[in-house]
């Protein structure tokens, strides 16, 4: 039986790509989502990197050295909502990223698509995909004691019907 995408994440589906880490700019690059999620369901207030451009950020966020890396903990074990997921970009460079909603399923953004939820068995993830992180304020914890902060509450991008 297929995974059902969690409610919570289904909230982040749609938002638009733009090359900007702040909500306020109509959309968002793959950290800008990234920070997002996390800031909304966990609490974290991570850096958004200033004017640096999207294809650079997964990469310097994640890989810039010691003191970068330092709150960023390699995942040994099975994924799990949160979790940030590091990819190559169209260059094949370390030049991506997405959060995981779960095991088996990330969310991103990418210049070529508004947000969506992907499993990290189909191709466009699967053959990108170089390792997972979790934050260290995470990496102790039961994710339903911190999960969903914000009450599930929506993005300002989130689609109308």
């Amino acid at each position: 039986m297929p995974e059902k995408i969690p409610a919570w994440a289904a909230r982040y589906v749609g938002i638009p790509f733009a090359d900007a880490a702040e909500e306020s700019a109509g959309g968002l690059h793959c950290w800008g989502l990234v920070r997002l999620v996390l800031a909304r369901a966990a609490g974290l207030d991570l850096p958004a990197y200033g004017e640096i451009g999207a294809r650079e950020l997964a990469a310097l966020a994640l890989f810039a050295g010691e003191a970068a890396r330092e709150p960023w903990l390699p995942v040994m074990g099975p994924p799990r909502a949160l979790d940030v997921a590091l990819m190559r970009g169209p260059a094949r460079a370390v030049s991506h990223c997405g959060i995981m909603v779960s095991p088996s399923h990330v969310l991103h953004v990418e210049a070529a698509h508004d947000s969506v939820v992907v499993a990290v068995s189909h191709p466009s993830v699967r053959r990108r995909l170089i390792g997972l992180f979790r934050h260290r304020a995470l990496a102790g914890h039961d994710l339903d004691t911190v999960m969903l902060r914000d009450g599930g509450a929506s993005s300002s991008h989130e689609r109308r019907s």
